[in-house]
C-alpha cells in the first residue's frame, strides 16, 4: 500500500512538472491559445478618430493601419468592443474585458490602468480659430489670458490640458452650430478646437473658408495605444505590437495621417452646396 502511494505521488509530482514545463514552453512561443483575438476598441464619436463604421459593427478609425498591420504580421483577429458610454468601455479595457483602446493619452486618469505603446502614431493639436477680419496675433497661450474662448464640450482632452484651460475664459457648448455661431456674432473673441475635428465640423457647416485656423498649436496631446495591464497575455500583445510596428513605424504612422487628411477632404468635398447657418452674414 504504501509502494502503491508512493508510486501515485510520483506519478502527480511528473505530471504537474510536465504540466508546467509545457506552460512554459507554450509561453515562450508566445501563442495566445487563451486569446486568439484582440478585444479593441476607440473614440467612437470623435472622427476622424473613431467613429462607428456605417454598418454598425465595428470602428472606422484613423488607426486603421496598425490594425492591418498586427492582423497580417502577428496573425492576430481582430474584434470590436462598441458597446457602452466611453468611459465604461475604458474601465472595460483597464478591468482586461478589452485589450487595446486606440488613442490614449498620457498622464491622464481614464488611461492609468494601461500601458502605453510609445512612441505616438499620430497628435492631436490644440489650435485657435478666429475670424480672418479680427488680427488678434495669437502665438502663445499667454496671448489667450485677456480674450474671451468658446470650445466644443464633445472634445476629447488629456487631463494636463483640461488642467491648463481653468486659467482661461472659455465657454462649453454642446454643439457646433452653437460654438461657432458665438464667434461670427462676436460674443467671443475665438475657438479653441482640435485641428483634425474642427476642420471637419467646420466642413460640415459650410464654414471652412470663413474662418482662420491657426497654424501654430498651443498644445499638443499625442495619441498612443493603451494596453490593458490585466488582460490575458499583456506583456505578449504589448511586445508583439512593439516587434511588428519597429520596422514599419514610420509607414504606418504616414498611413495614419494621411487617413486623417483624406477624411477631411471627403467633408470638404461633401460641403460644396451646404447652406451655412443662419448666424453667418
Amino acid at each position: 500500500m504504501v509502494k502503491f502511494l508512493r508510486s501515485f505521488c510520483l506519478a502527480g509530482l511528473l505530471f504537474l512538472m510536465c504540466a508546467q514545463a509545457f506552460a512554459l514552453v507554450e509561453e515562450k512561443q508566445g501563442g495566445l491559445k487563451t486569446h486568439e483575438r484582440l478585444w479593441v476598441t476607440s473614440f467612437l464619436n470623435y472622427p476622424p478618430f473613431g467613429q462607428i463604421n456605417k454598418y454598425g459593427d465595428g470602428i472606422d478609425t484613423a488607426f486603421q493601419p496598425l490594425l492591418d498591420l498586427i492582423k497580417s504580421e502577428a496573425k492576430i483577429g481582430i474584434e470590436y468592443a462598441v458597446q457602452d458610454t466611453y468611459s465604461k468601455r475604458m474601465f472595460g479595457v483597464v478591468n482586461g474585458d478589452i485589450d487595446l483602446v486606440l488613442g490614449a493619452y498620457y498622464d491622464s486618469e481614464e488611461y492609468l490602468g494601461m500601458d502605453m505603446i510609445y512612441p505616438s502614431l499620430l497628435n492631436n493639436p490644440l489650435v485657435v480659430v478666429t475670424m480672418p477680419y479680427k488680427s488678434l496675433n495669437i502665438k502663445t497661450r499667454d496671448d489667450l489670458k485677456n480674450l474671451k474662448g468658446a470650445m466644443d464640450s464633445r472634445e476629447r482632452l488629456a487631463d494636463y490640458v483640461s488642467k491648463d484651460l481653468k486659467n482661461y475664459q472659455i465657454e462649453k457648448f454642446d454643439t457646433s452650430e452653437k460654438l461657432y455661431e458665438q464667434l461670427f456674432v462676436g460674443n467671443v473673441d475665438y475657438i479653441l478646437t482640435s485641428r483634425y475635428y474642427g476642420a471637419l465640423e467646420q466642413a460640415k457647416l459650410g464654414i471652412r473658408d470663413m474662418v482662420l485656423m491657426s497654424k501654430q498649436a498651443l498644445w499638443d496631446m499625442p495619441l498612443f495605444i493603451g494596453v490593458s495591464k490585466v488582460t490575458v497575455k499583456s506583456d505578449y500583445i504589448t511586445k508583439t505590437i512593439k516587434k511588428v510596428l519597429k520596422p514599419h513605424q514610420e509607414e504606418i504612422k504616414s498611413a495614419i495621417e494621411q487617413r486623417v487628411i483624406e477624411e477631411i477632404r471627403r467633408a470638404d468635398e461633401a460641403s460644396d452646396g451646404v447652406v451655412p447657418p443662419s448666424f453667418v452674414k
